[in-house]
């Protein structure tokens, strides 16, 4: 739990520990495929609730807090930065459409909302799972 904790508050510090930039592309500014920010987070997340669920259900506070910082990070714009890149899309089976079509998610977002889709480039706001599933 501390050294999840340690990653956490190092990244709020605006330092992202190197276990979570691990993909080929250093993570930055691409974010596809599961070793993303984002993924890194929400399994940051899984682990700290999973641990107090099966260790310490009574004393939730200091998961309260720790998750609390873990949802404030998944805002973070280099979790996101990727949703408005001209062919830079995730999922993986987006990525050779937004490619070809240098597209970027919020493009994608107006092909499928048309009108809807005024909040792009907020990724959150539409279809985006990994915030809105947490």
């Amino acid at each position: 739990f501390s050294w999840l904790e340690t990653l956490v508050h190092q990244a709020e510090g605006g330092e992202w520990p190197e276990i979570y930039m691990t993909n080929q592309t250093g993570n930055l500014p691409t974010q596809r495929g599961m070793p993303s920010l984002r993924y890194s987070l929400a399994f940051t997340a899984y682990a700290v609730a999973a641990r107090t669920l099966q260790h310490t259900p009574s004393h939730t506070a200091p998961t309260f807090d720790l998750l609390s910082s873990v949802f404030k990070l998944m805002t973070n714009e280099d979790v996101w930065q990727y949703w408005g890149q001209k062919g830079d899309c995730a999922p993986f089976f987006l990525t050779t459409y937004c490619e070809d079509h240098n597209i970027s998610m919020c493009d994608l977002n107006e092909m499928w909302y048309g009108a809807d889709a005024t909040r792009c480039g907020d990724p959150v706001y539409f279809g985006n799972i990994m915030y809105s599933g947490h």
